[in-house]
């Protein structure tokens, strides 16, 4: 869905470089992650829904995944500080064509092994409403 590519790589360009402290960006999930390649910020949508459909368009929700990745052997105080730093930058978002953006979960994970790198992330419910001319950008 265009709409969705299209919100994903606003955002991604919105944290693009833009956070001090990582190195590492990636539009979309990481296939593969090197623990050498921390700290790292991958942006993805998942679970886009829509149920009010009429003759114009579609109310959508999704779910914006932010996720910041360090190597196993830093302390977690470390990915703490960068996550703020998304929130913080997220938090200034131009939000005028959104119904809903806000932080709903923070979680952290570690890889299978839990040797090489833990996962922080900042999961936002998105909202907006997608006309059938959007939808055709």
């Amino acid at each position: 869905m265009l709409a969705l590519k299209m919100i994903r790589q606003t955002l991604f360009d919105l944290l693009d470089q833009q956070i001090e402290g990582v190195a590492y960006y990636h539009n979309g999930r990481p296939i593969f992650l090197n623990a050498d390649e921390t700290p790292a910020i991958a942006v993805f949508i998942e679970g886009a829904e829509t149920e009010d459909i009429d003759l114009c368009g579609a109310y959508w929700e999704c779910v914006l995944n932010v996720v910041v990745y360090q190597k196993s052997t830093l302390p977690e105080d470390r990915i703490d500080l960068i996550m703020e730093r998304v929130i913080q930058k997220l938090n200034g978002i131009n939000r005028e064509n959104f119904e809903r953006f806000s932080l709903e979960n923070l979680a952290y994970a570690y890889d299978e092994q839990q040797t090489q790198w833990i996962a922080g992330t900042l999961q936002y419910r998105i909202g907006f409403y997608l006309t059938i001319e959007d939808d055709e950008l």
